[in-house]
Formats: structure tokens, C-alpha cells, sequence
């Protein structure tokens, strides 16, 4: 499949993006091929921040996510790439405040996290797992380390100095003068 850039992927415009969406909700687990091949144009169409606005204005995110709830009835070797398209799109997604707001409205995060903890244990699965804990962390909202010092995230309170410590402070200091 020939890679669209962004600035020639805005051009198709909501039409496209309607097809698009309308052809991943018709295809059945038979069709394989064809929704790798639908999902990667998606994946490619989402990489200009307008189209991924159509994509949440014509509900796709929810689209998307249903399509990430059922990955295990998937077959056949083009289920990770299939897999992995989805969750690119929905990373291009999530990099607008509108998607991450859709991401969000359609509980996408209790099912992300539900996905992550199924991913399979293997290797080609690792970087799955590693893209869904991604948009895990921009849906997020920030939240602040608890440091006390932008210096050092340990902190020792230094205790304060007895008589004692000081006498014996001024014996080894006159014994070194």
C-alpha cells in the first residue's frame, strides 16, 4: 500500500473517511485482508490532525475500540497488523484533545487496560502492549510527581546538632589545627 504523507491524506475528506468507517463495521472475520487493508488506509488517513476530527465526528473512536474489544475472534496471520493498525490510528487519534475526549467518553481506557493485561506474552505482541500502554498515558491527565526538589527525588532531613556533637566537632578541629 503506497503511504499517504499528511498534507496529501487531507484531501480525501469526510466522504472518504464515512467509507472508510462504514467498511470496517461491514467486514466479517472471513474478510481478513481486506480489514488489514482498511485499517492501515485509516492508520495512513490518520496522521492529519483533520481527519482524525472526522474520524471522532463520525464516532470511529467507538468504531475502533469495538473493533479492539473483539481482536480474539480475529484469525490467520494478519490479526497483529490488523491489531496494530487500530491502535496506531487510535495513538494518531489520541494526540488531539478532541480524541483523547472521545477516547475517554467512549470508556476507552478501562478497555485499553483490560486489552493490555490480555495481550499474549510473546514478543511480537511486546509492542502492542507497549502502544496501548501509550495511549493509555496521553488520555491521561498529567499529574505531578510528589518531589520536594527538582534536584533529587530522595530527600534526608539532616538531624539537628547536639551539644554533645558540637563539643566533640571543636575536639577534632583543634586536634587537626
Amino acid at each position: 500500500m503506497c503511504s499517504l504523507d499528511g498534507p496529501s491524506s487531507s484531501y480525501f475528506g469526510t466522504e472518504c473517511i464515512y467509507t472508510v468507517l462504514c467498511l470496517m463495521e461491514s467486514m466479517d472475520r472471513s474478510q481478513i485482508g481486506a480489514l488489514k487493508l482498511i485499517l492501515e488506509t485509516l492508520h495512513q488517513l490518520t496522521k492529519c490532525s483533520v481527519n482524525c476530527r472526522g474520524i471522532v465526528f463520525l464516532s470511529g473512536v467507538s468504531k475502533l475500540l469495538s473493533l479492539l474489544e473483539h481482536w480474539e475472534r480475529l484469525e490467520g496471520v494478519n490479526k497483529i497488523r490488523i491489531f496494530r493498525s487500530s491502535l496506531y490510528a487510535l495513538s494518531n487519534i489520541a494526540d488531539l484533545r478532541i480524541g483523547r475526549n472521545a477516547i475517554i467518553e467512549a470508556r476507552g481506557i478501562p478497555l485499553l487496560y483490560q486489552l493490555c493485561h490480555n495481550v499474549p506474552m510473546s514478543q511480537e505482541f511486546d509492542a502492542v502492549a507497549s502502544q496501548i500502554s501509550c495511549i493509555i498515558l496521553k488520555c491521561l491527565p498529567p499529574k505531578w510527581l510528589p518531589l520536594k526538589s527538582v534536584f533529587s527525588a530522595v530527600t534526608f532531613e539532616v538531624p539537628e546538632k547536639t551539644a554533645e556533637m558540637r563539643n566533640r566537632d571543636e575536639e577534632i578541629g583543634r586536634a587537626h589545627v
